[in-house]
């Protein structure tokens, strides 16, 4: 198993699935060995902070294909449940003082599906994917 994408620990299942999901995609899309797709993943998320964006700038990838067949295509739903202690712990903060705003480098739906996942998709004012604020409800 991966312990590691660059730098960063993988320290969830989720995070594990994800990270298997993005090494297929190297492996069956650009006709990589094993070894050469984990290293190439490896170097886009550590240059890049995500691997698509290395794809896309050095493949020409379609962004909203490789959504669809990577992130939309995970399971998500037999490992992300809701999380009564995180709802808890968003609805306790000072709304008056604060605005809950979704940040993602992933494409939006993908976030919403995650947090609607977890349970607290209602809890938040908007959405942030890449550079982008659009309201959470479009």
């Amino acid at each position: 198993m991966r312990e590691r994408i660059g730098a960063f620990p993988i320290n969830t299942i989720s995070q594990f699935v994800a990270h298997a999901s993005t090494d297929q995609y190297f492996i069956n899309h650009l006709s990589l060995p094993l070894a050469d797709a984990l290293n190439l993943h490896n170097t886009y998320y550590t240059q890049y902070g995500l691997a698509l964006e290395g794809l896309v700038r050095n493949y020409k990838i379609d962004p909203l294909e490789y959504n669809a067949l990577v992130d939309d295509a995970l399971a998500l739903e037999d490992i992300i449940h809701p999380d009564p202690q995180l709802r808890r712990l968003l609805q306790d903060l000072d709304r008056g003082k604060v605005r809950l705003w979704l940040f993602t480098n992933a494409y939006i739906n993908h976030g919403k599906r995650v947090v609607k996942l977890l349970g607290v998709d209602d809890l938040f004012d908007g959405a942030s994917p890449k550079r982008l604020l659009i309201p959470l409800n479009s």
